[in-house]
């Protein structure tokens, strides 16, 4: 059985995913805890984060990009799968983002 590798530009997608799920995670806690110290240190920084956020976003998308026009392996199906999956997470962190300033 062959095993699948996992590909460092995965790994930064996966980076970005770890970061909206632990916004997420944060939104929640001023219900419960106010003084919450990391909540309070995120909350002041979700601007910075976001905006790293985005770029490793769009570091991803151009590595796939490169990669599939290097390997010319389904470049359409690839660079389109790639392309909704920057659209999907750069629309959630701007959700996070209002959420954060705004609620």
């Amino acid at each position: 059985m062959i095993k699948s590798k996992t590909l460092a530009s995965d790994r930064v997608l996966f980076l970005v995913k770890f970061i909206i799920t632990l916004e997420v995670l944060l939104l929640a806690v001023p219900i419960f805890n106010d003084t919450f110290i990391l909540y309070v240190s995120f909350s002041q920084n979700i601007g910075i984060i976001n905006f790293i956020s985005f770029i490793l976003l769009l570091i991803y998308f151009f590595w796939h990009y490169i990669d599939a026009k290097k390997k010319m392996t389904c470049t359409g199906c690839k660079i389109a799968n790639t392309g909704a999956n920057v659209i999907i997470y750069s629309i959630s962190l701007f959700i996070i983002y209002l959420f954060y300033n705004f609620l």
